[in-house]
């Protein structure tokens, strides 16, 4: 007795491969807090005093303003508190603190004390050009009335409102520069404020 055996081949399988592709998503990175003022001391001082700047979130901080546009230098920083000195400038007004997380504005209001001379360059002069230039103040009380001592380019006057203006002389006229003291007057009653400050004029 004889038993036959089949022997069967597969050909040509067909083998699946699938492909899954996980997609991992990066993590959300937190945007900076928005910072605030909360307080700052003192609410009046001189040009150079140091003013102290309290609040929160205010660390990375990269601009602080007096009166939203006279800037004024980043001492130390932290994020609870800010130092800062008085800029000259046109400081009455609230302060104003910028940081990644926005800005923010002081509820009160800082007072710039005392009285200066806000102008601290002139423009040059040219023999047979017309010169004009207004000098500026902050603080004290208008009206204000300047004087000068020191010489001007031949031409060129200084008016008791603080106007720098005339023609300078093609013949007179001297190249070079010119230094002189402005000073200024306010009219704050019974204690008027005088200031001065030295500036350069050239005739080119």
């Amino acid at each position: 007795m004889f038993r036959s055996m089949r022997t069967v081949a597969i050909v040509g399988a067909v083998v699946t491969t699938t492909v899954v592709t996980v997609v991992v998503a990066a993590p959300k990175t937190a945007s900076p807090a928005a910072p605030t003022i909360t307080s700052f001391t003192p609410t009046e001082a001189t040009v150079g005093s140091v003013v102290t700047i309290d609040g929160s979130d205010l660390s990375g901080a990269t601009q602080v303003n007096f009166n939203f546009t006279v800037a004024a230098p980043i001492i130390t920083d932290s994020a609870t508190q800010i130092t800062t000195s008085v800029p000259l400038g046109i400081d009455n007004g609230p302060i104003t603190v910028s940081t990644p997380g926005g800005t923010t504005t002081s509820s009160s209001i800082f007072t710039l004390a005392g009285f200066y001379v806000l102008t601290t360059t002139l423009p040059d002069a040219s023999p047979g050009v017309t010169y004009h230039d207004q000098l500026q103040t902050t603080g004290g009380t208008s009206p204000y009335r300047w004087t000068r001592t020191g010489a001007l380019p031949a031409g060129i006057t200084l008016t008791r409102t603080g106007l720098l203006a005339g023609n300078p002389s093609l013949k007179k006229a001297v190249a070079g520069t010119y230094s002189v003291t402005v000073n200024v007057r306010d009219s704050t009653r019974h204690h008027r404020q005088v200031a001065s400050r030295t500036l350069s004029l050239t005739v080119s």
